[in-house]
């Protein structure tokens, strides 16, 4: 497909609403930033150009299936999620499953991630690439948008996303309860065809082998692949002046349009708890040998929330926190 500065403009800017500058649209931070010097209109093209002319198509369109999604208000989220993937909130729903799994089809395929979006809000089904169909039901159709951090169209992917793999419960306009909840096949499975990554798996350490669970993880990222950690959210909360665990950590937060912060200063894990609750993205930053000592540093890199986490401590301590992976490559 021949590139275009014209759809390279119309991912990065709301240029119905006057002229663009390139200039100017480089000042607004983008993440990851390109490496430091001069950004051509090739390079910038090269990256945006494909999902600008996708965000064009769903832009012009006319079909929406749902009540109360607003199409404008969806291309403008989709251009800040394009300039910056890692701004996606799940708060205040429990949907970390599958809006982990959003959050890297936008990173790793951002034109497949809006052409996603399209089809949704205009079909209520999403034609994954292996073929699998994942739909909305009508009852889904009509409920409201969470109010809190989630954007319309982070809801309109991960609530479609979750409830389509639930039997018995409904998700609605709570999506905080049993029916946001998500396994291990189920993440392996979106893994797989979301993702479009055939080769992985899961794996369970609830009594053992969390090492091995870390490991593959590590495997997976340097593969150039994923990987999904669930863990007790309760590692990247404030422990306060609970320190039963060594385990600490830092955050970057991302905002739409904004550059990252820089790293916090180090925050005492709150003390681990159970049952597991939530999914995490790991980023990368193991190094662990063949068989470390359970004291052995850790420092790992995760995703939650809107927001990068160093997690740093020994192996011991973060195994007590985790419970299951989840990869693909």
């Amino acid at each position: 497909m021949p590139l275009s500065l014209r759809d390279t403009a119309f991912a990065l800017d709301a240029v119905e609403t006057g002229p663009w500058s390139m200039r100017a649209s480089l000042a607004v931070p983008m993440f990851p930033a390109f490496p430091s010097g001069v950004v051509s209109v090739r390079q910038l093209a090269r990256r945006f150009s494909a999902a600008g002319g996708a965000l064009r198509s769903l832009a012009q369109g006319k079909a929406n299936v749902w009540a109360h999604m607003d199409r404008r208000v969806i291309v403008a989220e989709l251009r800040d999620r394009l300039r910056d993937p890692m701004i996606l909130d799940q708060d205040p729903t429990g949907l970390c499953g599958p809006l982990s799994i959003v959050m890297e089809l936008a990173r790793r395929a951002p034109t497949r991630y809006v052409l996603a979006a399209k089809e949704l809000l205009e079909a209520g089904k999403l034609t994954c690439a292996t073929g699998r169909v994942i739909e909305a039901e009508a009852e889904l159709r009509q409920e409201l948008v969470i109010a809190g951090d989630i954007g319309q169209v982070d809801w309109l992917l991960a609530a479609t996303m979750r409830d389509d793999e639930n039997i018995w419960e409904d998700i609605d306009d709570t999506a905080n309860g049993l029916e946001s909840m998500t396994f291990w096949g189920e993440q392996r499975g979106w893994i797989r065809d979301v993702l479009n990554l055939p080769s992985g798996g899961w794996e369970t350490c609830f009594n053992s082998g969390e090492v091995d669970c870390m490991k593959k993880a590590e495997q997976a990222v340097k593969a150039g692949g994923v990987a999904f950690f669930l863990v007790d959210a309760n590692v990247i909360k404030d422990g306060g002046s609970d320190h039963e665990e060594e385990m600490y950590w830092q955050r970057s937060t991302h905002k739409a349009r904004t550059a990252p912060t820089s790293l916090s200063s180090k925050v005492h894990s709150k003390d681990d708890d159970f049952p597991p609750d939530h999914w995490v993205a790991y980023l990368g930053g193991l190094n662990l040998g063949d068989d470390p000592d359970s004291g052995a540093p850790v420092a790992i890199r995760l995703w939650s929330w809107g927001r990068e986490y160093l997690v740093t401590g020994t192996v011991d301590a973060f195994t007590e926190y985790l419970y299951a992976v989840a990869t693909g490559h």
